[in-house]
């Protein structure tokens, strides 16, 4: 029979640390996928201020995030492919 090594079973089923609070996320590509990811960001509560950027403008996205979350919601209009706009 295996023994288990001392102080592994406490390490194994010990939850994870809490990552940091990261102060602002840029999403540049606000579409679905983009939407998604912001949500899921602001879901876990672990972002003070997401900045949305999309061709068209996220302000109707935004304005979900920030109604549904406990979370500083932005978008603005710039297109990527554009340096001087990012």
């Amino acid at each position: 029979m295996l023994e288990t090594p001392p102080g592994l079973l406490s390490a194994v089923c010990r939850p994870p640390p809490r990552m940091p609070l990261v102060s602002t996320v840029l999403i540049i590509g606000a579409g679905d996928l983009g939407e998604r990811f912001a949500a899921g960001l602001a879901a876990a509560g672990q972002v003070e201020r997401l900045v949305l950027v999309s061709r068209s403008g996220a302000a109707e996205a935004a304005a979900t995030i920030a109604s549904s979350y406990d979370c500083v919601v932005e978008s603005m209009a710039a297109d990527a492919r554009q340096p001087d706009e990012v």
